[in-house]
């Protein structure tokens, strides 16, 4: 694919997370399906001539969660045609269809549940480790926005933090009350 005949400076290759690839394509057209949303920072790009791969973030900064000042008509040289249905497993098929919307983090709310679960409430501890960890995977699939991450990561290890405590205090209660109970009798 990268040494395809005929394909001169400005031909790009993208590699999605998936494993689909496309291209050559012109950059301008690379350029625009980045501002689709149809490039994500899992995925991967490569020049014609380049001998290796790069993370798309690193050609796109704004991939990476960078945050303020993306203007994408300053940035870009604008859509070029049609652009591939990732969701299609259609191979590099171009139509125009768009990639479905990531899902927005919840990262504030998994951060307080761990917190209120490590002090006060330890069902909270346990919904706090379970979605949280649902959100890190889906997060990690490039379906869920990933500006959360930090937040959930920290909810996720103070609800394990807390949940591994509130197990050790039960079977300390326990052991406590089976001692008692067996010098009653």
């Amino acid at each position: 694919m990268p040494g395809a005949a005929g394909a001169g400076p400005d031909a790009w290759y993208l590699q999605s997370a998936d494993g689909k690839s496309f291209g050559p394509i012109p950059k301008a057209q690379l350029d625009g399906w980045v501002l689709e949303g149809l490039v994500s920072a899992g995925d991967f790009v490569l020049q014609h001539g380049d001998q290796q791969w790069r993370n798309a973030r690193d050609v796109y900064p704004l991939l990476g969660g960078a945050s303020g000042g993306f203007n994408p008509a300053g940035n870009f040289g604008g859509a070029g045609g049609g652009f591939p249905s990732f969701d299609s497993g259609g191979g590099s098929s171009s139509t125009t269809g768009t990639r479905k919307q990531k899902r927005p983090h919840r990262g504030p709310l998994i951060l307080t549940l761990g917190l209120v679960g490590f002090f006060s409430c330890f069902p909270l501890a346990i919904a706090a480790w379970v979605m949280g960890a649902d959100d890190l995977k889906q997060m990690r699939a490039g379906r869920m926005d990933r500006s959360g991450e930090g937040a959930t990561t920290i909810g996720v290890v103070m609800g394990m933090i807390s949940t591994g405590l509130a197990v050790v205090t039960i079977l300390v209660y326990l052991v406590i009350f089976l001692a008692f109970a067996s010098s009653v009798q």
